[in-house]
Order: structure tokens, then sequence, then C-alpha cells
């Protein structure tokens, strides 16, 4: 293990701008709001899971040659249990190696629904895509430090160092003007919200989270600008930049969903919105008529309590708690009502992924019960969701897990890009403010 410090930079995507260029490159994006950012590329093996197809694993070496490709006729998440960690790793950082990656909400519903999407409008991008890396550039916000942290061979560390080391060239292309088509009809959005409403009546589901896309073409786009372009106008703690030979994603969540460090589970559900004002007079009136609706903290109070009840399968007896209910959070667009649910993990019997499978896909963007409403969600949504409403997720080797909750996101396939937004419908909810909700939340990204 060695370690190398750089000279600070605040904005950690500027030097992950070395390493987009290369697919399987991640980067974990707090936008200085939280203390850590980090990132790394070059991984030392990968998995893959479609949805009709085992987990297929690849092997490189340290000259990224493919030396071995493997079908494992296995669950994910038992591979990922498979993974080992090293006691002698500090847990003072947030990754000192292991897997980076991403997994979808169609993953989500394939294991909860036994099914994959069978959409006219699927975007058939991998349910499950994940590196393993043994370095990593970590940017450290409070001690106002950058370094690379290394567990690899010297040759491997000598050519990380030389890509730094390298002139970028300033080839970055102007961001086009996009053309966005909504995926769903605003009367066939507005219809389905009473069709929820309904369901809720008849006792099937008490919250369903109903979403719609937006999509456009667009050839060679500079999806790194894009991130960059978002990030200036939208900060936010739990961001990231994914690209692999098959997508790339362009991430500006909120929202976390599993951290874990020392044995310690912390979820952080968001439920209720309300839009900003540029009158801060209007904008201080808007956040307490959140803070103090009915409606929002019901919508917000049903998945904290089913996130109480997703974690409680993984933690130690009694050690389930709510330290914070239903408290706002502001952000460039929005104001949330953001709630903290935590648990002590039950070592003995259940391992850090073990908490993500019992809790997957998150609560806060499916409903409540959870199997109920993604029915729900499979019959009436027009389009997959693909990566949308999955999570971004770092496994470190010093036994810490963290992950998002893939919302505010572009998903980019096959010269076609995505970005979707929705909300969590109850039984107080109008349907013309639920549609106007989700245009405040995917406003920052379209335009």
């Amino acid at each position: 293990m060695s370690l190398i410090e750089l000279p600070y930079q605040a904005d950690i995507s500027e030097r992950f701008s070395h390493f987009n260029q290369f697919a399987w490159s991640m980067l974990f994006d707090s936008c200085q709001q939280e203390r850590f950012d980090w990132f790394s590329g070059l991984p030392t093996k990968t998995i893959t899971l479609n949805s009709d197809t085992p987990l297929l694993e690849q092997i490189y070496n340290d000259e990224q040659t493919l030396i071995q490709s493997n079908e494992i006729q296995q669950d994910i998440f038992d591979y990922l249990n498979g993974f080992e960690y090293q006691d002698t790793h500090p847990n003072t950082i947030p990754f000192t190696g292991g897997w980076l990656g991403y997994l979808s909400y169609d993953l989500g519903q394939q294991r909860i629904l036994n099914k994959t999407s069978n959409k006219t409008r699927a975007f058939n991008t991998p349910l499950a895509q994940l590196g393993f890396y043994d370095w990593a550039c970590i940017n450290d916000h409070q001690l106002k430090k950058s370094y690379l942290w290394f567990n690899c061979s010297e040759y491997k560390q000598f050519k990380i160092e030389s890509i730094f080391n390298t002139v970028k060239a300033n080839n970055k292309k102007q961001l086009p003007e996009f053309h966005w088509q909504a995926l769903t009809e605003k009367t066939d959005y507005i219809s389905n919200i009473q069709r929820i409403l309904d369901y809720i009546i008849n006792g099937d589901c008490y919250q369903t989270n109903y979403t719609q896309c937006w999509e456009t073409n667009t050839d060679n786009l500079d999806t790194l600008a894009l991130y960059q372009s978002r990030k200036r106008k939208c900060p936010t703690p739990f961001s990231g930049f994914i690209t692999t030979p098959e997508l790339t994603l362009s991430c500006h969540s909120p929202e976390a969903f599993i951290q874990i460090k020392d044995s310690q589970v912390n979820t952080f559900p968001i439920k209720g919105t309300i839009k900003r004002s540029t009158d801060p007079i209007e904008d201080a009136l808007l956040k307490s008529q959140l803070a103090s609706s009915e409606k929002d903290r019901a919508e917000n109070i049903m998945i904290t309590d089913l996130l109480r009840n997703d974690l409680s399968i993984t933690a130690k007896t009694g050690s389930v708690k709510c330290p914070e209910i239903c408290k706002v959070h502001s952000y460039s667009n929005v104001h949330h009502l953001v709630s903290q649910v935590s648990s002590v993990l039950d070592e003995k019997k259940f391992t850090l992924m073990d908490v993500v499978k019992h809790s997957f896909p998150g609560g806060s963007i499916t409903g409540a019960p959870k199997k109920r409403a993604m029915q729900i969600i499979d019959e009436l949504e027009d389009q997959s969701r693909s990566l949308y409403c999955g999570s971004m997720i770092a496994l470190s080797q010093n036994k810490q897990l963290h992950s998002n909750i893939l919302i505010r996101s572009f998903i980019y396939h096959n010269n076609q890009l995505r970005c979707y937004a929705g909300g969590g419908i109850v039984m107080e909810s109008i349907a013309e403010n639920e549609y106007q909700e989700s245009l405040s939340k995917v406003s920052i990204l379209k335009f």
C-alpha cells in the first residue's frame, strides 16, 4: 500500500477527466457537501449481469488485457458476499479498493417480481455492472487534501501516475441543444395517478412512486461535459459518473441509500418536495409550508417505516432507530423532507451486502408495501426504469459501504439520452400538483 499526496483540487471531476476516456471509470462525487469524494478506473476485473444471461466475470492484467472470461451461475448479491475485507486497511477514508458500480431498478424488479421489463420502450441496459479496483484518487474536503491511494503493482501505479501527468487536450465538445420528448402524455400521467388512488382506496397499497421519462437522440455526446454543467447548476451530495462499454451514467442525486461504517447502518429516505423561489421571503414560506404539510409528512413517514422494517432484517435486535424525522433539506431547485433510519449490523449473521440485498430497491422510489407498489409501477409506467431508481454502490475493503438512490440522473445508451422524475402518490395527492412536482424535479437537468 502507498499514498501520494496531490495539490488539493476541490472539484474532483477535473481530475477525473484524465480517466473518463477509459471504460469502467467510476466517480463518486459529493460536490463538496460531504467530507470525501473519490474515483477510480482500470479495474482488475468486472462483472456484468444482463436479464437473459448469467453473471459475466472478466479478469484483466495490468495492461488491461482481458485474460479470463467466466460465466457465473450465481446470484449477484451472493457473488459480492464472497468479497474479502482487509482489517489492515484504514477506515478513516471511504474507499481503499473494492467494488464500484451500479445496481439497476430493473434488477430489483427481476428479483422481487420475478420478471424482467417487457416495455415497448425498454432501455436494454445491463441489470448491474461493477468493477474491482485496487487504487483510488480521494478528496478530503475537511482537511483540504487530495491524494492517490494504491494497493496495486508498482507497474500499474506508474501507469496511473503517468495518466495523471499527461497534459490533457482541451477537446470538450459544445453541448447540443436537446429536444426532449416526454414518453408519457400529460393526460395519461394524470389518469394513471387516479388509478393509483383507486388502488389505495381498495387497500392494495398506501403509497406508490409513479414516474415519467424524457428522451432525446444525440450523437457523440460529451457526457462528462454534461455532468459538469449540471453539477455547476445543481450540486448534490450523492452525485456520480460511470462509464462502461454499454452506457454512461451522469447522476445528480440528493439522496443517500445505504451507508455503513463500523457496523453502523444508515439510510436517508427523501419523500415530500416543494419547488423553490428566487424571492427569499416566498422561498421561506414554501419551506415552512413543506415542513408543516400533513400530506408530505405522511408520505415520508410511510417510507421511513418501510425502511425500518427493511433494516431490521439484518440488524441487531433493538438497534433500529429514527434519529431524524422529516427535516427540510434545501437544494438549488427544490426543498425536500428527509428522514434518517439507523441500525447496527448483526455481523455474526449478515454481511454489508446483505443489508443492500434486503433493502433493494430503496423504498422511497417504490412505495409501500414494496412488492405491490412495484407491481403497480410495472403496470402503469410506459417505459422501463433501467438504472433510474437503482443505486450507485461502493463496497470497500475497509468494511465501508456507500450507495445512493439513482434519481436526477441521465442515462446515455446507443445515442439516446434519458432522464426521469416522479413522486410518491398517497391518498391526499392531487394529480395536477404531482405532475408539476415531477417537472420541478427534472427542470434542473433538462435545461
